[in-house]
Parts: structure tokens; C-alpha cells; sequence
């Protein structure tokens, strides 16, 4: 195809009425050529030509890529006559298009025309390959459902993408296919699972040969191949088992915090993950407490360890059963089939223990003894009880050994170094505050002969029974009460316990007293009574006397004083009023008013000298009876109005 330049003429009427002829354009259509087509040999390829030449010498060339830039000299233009040839086959995958620009110069050099843009496409031919991308790695669970879409192959193709030359069909060599476990989809490349029985234990890595053909996969056209790699990835579908279907194992009696026993898990999952890693547990023959089971995790055994002291001469074995399982919880994917043992089984484990020679032992290793804290009924030269260690082997009184106090906080008693025999330091208290709940803990220590010795130790509790050696007295000897309320609640308390103390009985000791009291009961308030006032009682301080009995008849020697002070009270809390306190200064308008008062009482002797002086004096006139005293009896009786009342506050 060659495409010329076209010179266009164009007449149109001057200002005078004739025809000018206008500057002529380039014109020039891009041109196609076909890669791989050799049209060196031709004597052009497109010719460009400018109209000047009929007026003077034209020189034509050519700039831009594939001229004068790299890649150099692959078009070239005759100079004279502006033909342009092609230098070298053609590469769509190396330049799909170039962009030249043809140039016309005089020869001063000065440009004859503007720049003319040349394009030249190359049409693409179906030379290229397809090309799988490499190292390309996909993973799936094993036992997928089938369908699942595992990896989208990846694959190129350098022809024309607009055309069927890049349109790539995709297949998997079935050769590679071991058991058909997988799909490919033609147009999108997207390789599933063809089968649910896919198995890591069995097989964990499938390799696949790809086939990726151009031109949709028509014949005829070119076709690469590559290798993916497929990855199963692990579920929890194995159950883990024991090695063995029983152990056994012995422990010394007397000991803690020992390895016993080690038992190993087998488990065809992943190792090192939550479906390899063993749970263990021991579901029966542990009810004692003796044993704890752990899961080594470099090893995955299951260790078991001695956590409380076992006695020989109790137990002599122990049949536990141990259960195992994974961290993760059981996932069979699609396929319901379950490797391994059912999950339920248990296996048996005997740990046998060891006799070892013993020291002594306090049995029960608690003891108690109960005395009363009345002091008629104690001796402190008497031995109140024995409490001697015995032997663990022979279950007898221990011998040889030697005893002693290990903790007595209020010295409380003593213990014969020979005998264990115990006696009272002093009478017991139960009030003391080294009681709790009424007793008395200590520990006592046995300690053997041998070298080493071996030490025992145990408890004593003595039981304090309460002597009534106490009298209820009030918890408060004041109270206080608003004006107008005639009520006190009274409250008593007894250090002894019962029935040695409440429910009280309270009595009014009236004496010589003048106010009178009575009191009220309620049957829910053991220690409670309500005393009242007979009649009202105004503002100031008040005295009841009580006696108070507890539930044996018990008083004080002497009856029990209450102080009740009785005051004005606020209407809200209840709570007395403080004293009012005034103020009183003198001011200014006060000092004028006592000027004014000193100069009235020095008129009134200058008024009564001109009165006297004066004619009033003159006409005065005598009283017409005579003045006497006279004393008139109302019949009247009551309270004065000059009568003060006292506040009591």
C-alpha cells in the first residue's frame, strides 16, 4: 500500500475580483504493515511530497523513533523524490506503531512546509507463544467440597490482546492428574476440586502440567506449557491415640510435686499445630486428687505428675483412665469418614505405690478437747488430754520421738516432751481474743530421735464452754431526746454466749426519784426495750435507773444508769438547737439619741421654775377628796406574766 501526498488546490475571489490560489496542506492517511513481512525490497512504503518543489528544489527526511532515534535508520526517505522505505523486518511485540515526522527544506535549509505526522502501524501476526507465569503455588483444604476454587493460573501472551492471537484456552495435562482431583475452567484458568477424597496424610502437594493455547484454543494455534503446585492444607480429621493400650507406673509414697509417668499420642495431623498438639485428662480414679496430667509440647506426651502425698498403708495402687484429644476441635470436611479410634475410648493407666520408711504422724491429725472456763470445775496440775503421734508402719504409738509446742499465741498450755500429755498454763477465757468461734487452735510438733529427724505435726483445738461470769450492761449510758417525744429506746449487751446472755429482762428502779418510767417490750428485740416517760417532759437533764437480767437471771451488783438530756430539736434532723448568741454595739444614731435625753432633763428644771413663777401657780387648784390607799380584790388566780421560764439546752 503506498499512500502519496496530495497537493489540493483551492480558488477563491480576491478583493479585486480575480482568483488567488491559496497555500496547499499535507495530507497523508497512516499506513499498516504487517510484522514479519519483508518490505525491504520494495521501493516505498509511503511517499510524501510537498507542492514547492515546482517552485524550487526540495529536500525531504524523515524525524522521530525508527529514523533519526533509536531505533535508528529503520525508515528511510529518498530526499528528492520523498519516497520512504522500510530497512528492516517489522516487530508488532517491539513497536506496534511509529510516529515519524516528514520534513521539506529548502536549500538555505528553511522549512517549505510545516511538519507532516506520519503514522505506521504494524499489524500483528499470531507469532507469539502463551507463557505460564512460574513458581505459581495454590493451597485447599483437604477434604473440600468439590468445586472449590483453588488458584487462577496465571498466563501471558504478547500478540495483539484486541485479537484472537492473545486469547488464551486453558487445560490440564491429565498425565499429571493423578486421580483426576482437579478442574480447570478454559476461559478463566480457575483450577478446582474435581474430588471431595482429597487427603493430606495421604498426599500433600500436587503438581499439574498446564497447557494454555492463543486463539481461543482453536487448531492451529500456539500453545505454552507451565507447572503450578497445589498444597493441601491440614483440618483436625484425625483423632489422636496412645501408643500403647495401657500403662503403668509406681510413685514412692510421702511424695509431691514428682514426674510419675509419661505416655505418648500419636496423630497423623500437621505436627506442631492445634490439630497435632494432645489434650489430656484423666477421667476416673482420680477423684482423690493424687494426680495432674499435662501435655509436654515439644514432645506431645502427656506427663503425669504426683500433686498430694499418698500413704502406702491407705493405698497401695490406683487405677486411673485418660482420655485424649486435640487443641482444635474435629473437622472431617466433606468426607464423614474418621481416621483413627473413636473418640469415646479411654485408656487405662496403674500407678502402683511404694512403701518407704516413715517417721511419725499425728492421727487424727486435728484433735479436740472441750473445757469450761469456770474455774471451780479445772485443775491446771490435771492433764486435760494426750496427744501422741503414731507410728505410720506399724499404726502404733510412736517411740523414740520427743515433743514439743510449734505455735500456743497465748501460751495457753504445755505438752510433756515424753508423753504428749497436755495441761493448762491458766484458766481458759472465752471471751479471750485468741478464741475463734469459741476455740482455741495451736499446733504441736513431734519430732523422731533419728539423723535426719523427721518431724510430725498436728493441730489441738480446745473448746471453751462459756461460764455465766459476766452481767448485761447498756451499750450506751446517754441518750438524747427532742422536746415533745417521750420515748427512749434502750439497748443492753453480754460478753458471755448463750444461753448465757440474751434475751434480756429490764426493771425500772424507781428510788426516791420523782420522774416516773415505764417500760415496753417488743418480742422481736431481745436486747431492746422501750423506755417511757409517764407523763411530759420538758427541756433538761433526766436519770433512770435499770436493772438488766440475762436469760440465766443474771444482773450487775449494781442497777445500770442512763443519762437522758431533753432539748429543742429541728424539725428535720431531729438534732438539738445550739444556743442562740446576739450581738449588741452602739452605734451613731444610738449616741445621738442619748445627747437628746441629757438635754431634755435640762429643760425640765427651767420649765418647772416658769410655771411656778407664772399664773398657773396662782390658779392651782386642792383635790376634792381625800387621797387614800385602797386595795381591791379581783378573785383571780393563775400564773404571773413576770414569771421566766428557764431553756434547758
Amino acid at each position: 500500500l503506498c499512500v502519496c501526498v496530495c497537493l489540493v488546490p483551492m480558488n477563491i475571489e480576491g478583493h479585486n475580483g480575480s482568483l488567488r490560489r491559496q497555500k496547499r496542506e499535507w495530507i497523508l492517511a497512516p499506513k499498516i504493515l504487517k510484522e514479519g513481512q519483508d518490505y525491504t525490497t520494495e521501493e516505498s512504503v509511503v511517499k510524501i511530497r510537498s507542492d514547492k518543489e515546482t517552485e524550487e528544489n526540495i529536500t525531504y527526511s524523515l524525524t522521530g523513533h525508527g529514523a533519526d532515534k533509536d531505533p535508528k535508520d529503520r525508515f528511510q526517505v529518498d530526499p528528492n523524490s520523498g519516497n520512504i522505505k522500510v530497512n528492516s523486518i517489522l516487530d508488532r511485540e517491539e513497536i506496534a506503531q511509529y510516529k515519524l515526522f516528514g520534513v521539506a527544506k529548502f536549500p538555505n535549509g528553511s522549512r517549505a512546509e510545516k511538519d507532516i505526522t506520519i503514522m505506521i502501524r504494524v499489524k500483528d501476526i499470531n507469532d507469539c507463544t502463551p507463557v505460564i507465569k512460574v513458581q505459581q503455588v495454590g493451597r485447599v483444604s483437604e477434604h473440600s467440597n468439590q468445586g472449590t476454587v483453588v488458584m487462577k493460573v496465571i498466563a501471558t501472551d504478547d500478540d495483539d490482546n484486541t485479537t484472537e492471537n492473545a486469547w488464551l484456552s486453558y487445560r490440564i495435562d491429565e498425565r499429571s492428574n493423578s486421580g483426576g482431583m482437579f478442574s480447570i475452567k478454559p476461559q478463566t484458568g480457575e483450577v478446582r476440586v474435581a474430588k471431595t477424597t482429597l487427603d493430606r496424610e495421604t498426599k500433600d502437594t500436587y503438581k499439574l502440567i498446564i497447557l494454555a493455547s492463543d486463539e481461543g484454543g482453536k487448531p492451529g494455534g500456539n500453545t505454552g506449557t507451565g507447572e503450578i503446585e497445589i498444597k493441601l492444607t491440614d483440618i483436625n480429621d484425625n483423632i489422636p491415640t496412645l501408643a500403647k493400650e495401657m500403662y503403668e507406673g509406681s510413685v514412692e509414697e510421702n511424695t509431691v510435686g514428682v514426674e510419675v509417668l509419661r505416655i505418648q499420642a500419636v496423630d497423623l495431623d500437621m505436627i506442631n499445630t492445634e490439630n497435632w498438639f494432645a489434650v489430656y485428662e484423666i477421667v476416673s480414679g482420680n477423684e482423690g486428687g493424687y494426680f495432674n496430667i499435662s501435655t509436654d509440647k515439644k514432645t506431645n506426651e502427656g506427663v503425669i505428675t504426683i500433686t498430694k502425698a499418698l500413704d502406702y498403708e491407705e493405698i497401695k495402687a490406683l487405677n486411673l483412665a485418660v482420655k485424649v484429644k486435640n487443641e482444635a476441635e474435629y473437622n472431617f470436611g466433606s468426607s464423614m469418614s474418621i481416621t483413627g479410634a473413636s473418640g469415646s475410648k479411654s485408656y487405662p493407666i496403674n500407678i502402683n505405690v511404694v512403701n518407704q520408711k516413715e517417721g511419725a504422724r499425728f492421727k487424727p491429725s486435728v484433735k479436740s478437747v472441750t473445757v469450761s472456763e469456770e474455774k471451780t470445775s479445772i485443775s491446771l496440775d490435771k492433764v486435760i488430754t494426750t496427744y501422741a503421734a503414731i507410728d505410720s508402719d506399724t499404726l502404733k504409738t510412736a517411740t523414740n520421738v520427743r515433743y514439743a509446742k510449734l505455735k500456743d499465741e497465748d501460751n495457753w498450755f504445755s505438752i510433756d516432751p515424753i508423753t504428749a500429755g497436755i495441761k493448762l498454763n491458766k484458766y481458759p477465757d472465752r471471751e479471750s481474743k485468741y478464741l475463734v468461734n469459741g476455740r482455741y487452735y495451736a499446733e504441736i510438733i513431734c519430732i523422731s530421735n533419728d539423723i535426719p529427724s523427721k518431724t510430725a505435726t498436728g493441730t489441738i483445738v480446745i473448746q471453751v464452754e462459756d461460764f455465766n461470769d459476766h452481767c448485761p450492761t447498756l451499750t450506751s449510758t446517754t441518750r438524747t431526746v427532742c422536746f415533745g417525744d417521750n420515748v427512749v429506746y434502750v439497748t443492753a449487751e453480754d460478753e458471755d454466749g448463750f444461753p448465757n446472755s440474751a434475751p434480756f429482762t429490764f426493771e425500772v428502779i424507781q428510788g426516791d426519784s420523782k420522774e416516773k418510767w415505764d417500760l415496753e417490750c417488743r418480742l422481736y428485740l431481745e436486747t431492746t426495750v422501750l423506755l417511757r416517760h409517764q407523763g411530759s417532759i420538758w427541756p433538761g437533764l433526766y436519770k433512770a435507773h435499770l436493772e438488766i437480767k440475762d436469760q440465766q437471771g443474771t444482773s450487775c451488783s449494781e442497777p445500770q444508769i442512763i443519762d437522758i438530756t431533753v432539748c429543742k430539736c429541728q424539725d428535720r434532723t431531729k438534732a438539738c438547737l445550739s444556743r442562740s448568741k446576739s450581738k449588741v454595739t452602739f452605734g451613731a444614731g444610738g449616741i445621738l439619741l442619748m445627747l437628746l435625753g441629757l438635754l431634755l432633763l435640762l429643760l425640765v428644771p427651767l420649765l418647772l421654775l416658769i410655771c411656778l413663777c407664772g399664773s398657773a401657780a396662782r390658779e392651782f387648784k386642792t383635790i376634792p377628796f381625800e387621797a387614800k390607799e385602797h386595795l381591791i380584790l379581783y378573785h383571780t388566780e393563775g400564773q404571773g406574766e413576770d414569771k421566766v421560764q428557764r431553756d434547758f439546752m
